[in-house]
């Protein structure tokens, strides 16, 4: 349930920022069901595996008493996991979405070259890739914000 909680607001954003498209979900039909089916397919799935993902790996860094260990390794391996699975999912479920459901032409090939460009633009929110990056990033700032309080005596 984390998955969905975290990615509710950053959705609602980009449903209502986006000109015409609330009045073309509350038509129904087509567009509802294939963007309800990304949302399930793409969002939940990588907003869900990301956040495990940093919450295994912060679980694992963490377990460890070392009180002269600086928090800065854990947040730098937080980072570049939360990424890496990001874009490897994102290359996997395009190259399947291709597959299974016809999507990008049904062409793999077309797939995997439009996952860079789809996430470079992505950081600014203009598409719904947007939507997963900024729900992933809620898990990221409550580490960011609570392992360098565990180094400090008393807290």
């Amino acid at each position: 349930m984390v998955s969905l909680a975290g990615m509710a607001l950053p959705l609602v954003f980009y449903v209502g920022l986006t000109p015409g498209f609330v009045g073309l979900l509350l038509g129904g039909g087509p567009a509802l069901s294939r963007f309800m089916r990304q949302v399930v397919t793409n969002g939940v799935l990588v907003v869900f595996a990301v956040n495990y993902v940093a919450f295994f790996l912060y679980a694992s860094a963490t377990a460890r008493d070392d009180p002269a260990r600086s928090p800065v390794p854990v947040l730098a391996l937080d980072v570049l996991a939360r990424l890496a699975t990001f874009f490897g999912l994102h290359i996997l479920i395009y190259a399947l979405s291709a597959d299974w459901f016809g999507s990008f032409g049904g062409s793999r090939a077309t797939a995997l070259r439009v996952v860079a460009p789809t996430l470079a633009r992505s950081a600014f929110f203009e598409n719904i890739s947007g939507v997963y990056l900024y729900a992933t990033l809620v898990g990221r700032v409550s580490n960011a914000v609570e392992i360098p309080w565990q180094r400090v005596p008393g807290m």
